[in-house]
Formats: C-alpha cells, structure tokens, sequence
C-alpha cells in the first residue's frame, strides 16, 4: 500500500525522521508503557552488506566455516570481534538510538552481540542492552542534578551560567540562561 499525498505536504509539516534510529525508537515508544524496558535487539533476516562482510569476518575470525545456528556466536564486548558488529551499520543505528534517546530509554549500554543462522538460512543478530549501572556513592549517577556546581553569577543583570559536572570525570556541561527566557548550551 502507498500513501499519495495531494498536494504533497510541505517539509515543515512532517516529522523529523532523518535516521533509522529515529523510526525505530518511534516504533519502540509507540503504545510502550515501559520503554525504559528495552532490553534485547534482535535483527531478523540480516541483508546490509556491509554487516553481512562484517559477520563473515567475525566467523573468520573465530576459525569456522560457516555461521552456526543457535546459539551461533556470542561476543562479549571484551572481544575485539564484537567492536566489528558494533560499528556495523546496524549496530551505529542501535548506538545512535541508545544515545539520541537517553531521556525516553533511560543511560543504557550494549553488553554483547550474538549472531547466527536461522533454520530459514537467514543470518541474525541479537544485541543485549542493559542500564548503565550507577556508581556507588553518587545518587541517580553522574547526570544528577545534585551534581550541579552553580557559580551563582549573573553577568550584566542578563545571564545565569549553571555548570553541570559528571561526578569528576572531567565532563562539563555549561548552560547558558538569559534572563528573557532564551536558553543556551555551550
């Protein structure tokens, strides 16, 4: 089925879906009462080439003449094979989801990659997700707002600057806040 539209609509009225990332975090969300609850990403029927060379390499890699079935391959991000999954297009589209989403998801990271063949001869992907633990002694982790270090200056009766720390990993967020309601990021 496809939709024509009449008179096709103009670019500001569609929405900013860009990236695969995008269409699949909008699938994700959809009627999703939990989506904090993203756990597992399953790839069926792999067909990106790119990847496709990339799982190769990784059967290569680990001696064998051909991708097993289940449980097929299991790599753990320890193993250098699985960076090449990874940096695969499919596994940056995973990325870019986890990270363009952090809000909606909550800090999460991928743990490992499985792949292997389906009965269907069908080459799959698995890639396990879990929270970003938060590290002892730092309540609601090194995003909290508790973690705030505010300078307390106004510049010119203006600007308020509120620098925001990551619990001394050296990572700061400095934003910008007008008095006339205009925000800024640095």
């Amino acid at each position: 089925m496809s939709i024509h539209w009449d008179p096709p609509p103009n670019d500001n009225l569609l929405p900013e879906l860009r990236l695969a990332s995008d269409i699949m975090f909008a699938y994700w969300i959809r009627n999703n009462a939990n989506p904090k609850n993203l756990r597992y990403y399953f790839v069926n029927a792999v067909m990106n080439a790119i990847t496709l060379r990339l799982i190769a390499k990784v059967v290569n890699k680990k001696g064998l003449q051909n991708l097993p079935p289940w449980p097929g391959i299991a790599l753990g991000l320890s193993e250098s094979e699985a960076e090449y999954l990874l940096g695969s297009p499919i596994g940056a589209t995973l990325a870019f989801m986890l990270i363009q989403h952090k809000a909606e998801l909550g800090r999460k990271h991928i743990t490992s990659v499985t792949t292997f063949l389906a009965p269907t001869n069908k080459v799959q992907l698995v890639f396990t997700i879990v929270d970003v633990p938060i590290p002892e002694g730092k309540p609601g982790g090194s995003g909290d707002l508790r973690h705030r270090q505010d300078d307390g200056q106004v510049q010119s009766g203006q600007v308020q600057i509120v620098k925001i720390n990551d619990g001394g990993k050296g990572f700061v967020r400095e934003h910008v806040f007008s008095m006339t309601g205009e925000t800024t990021n640095v």
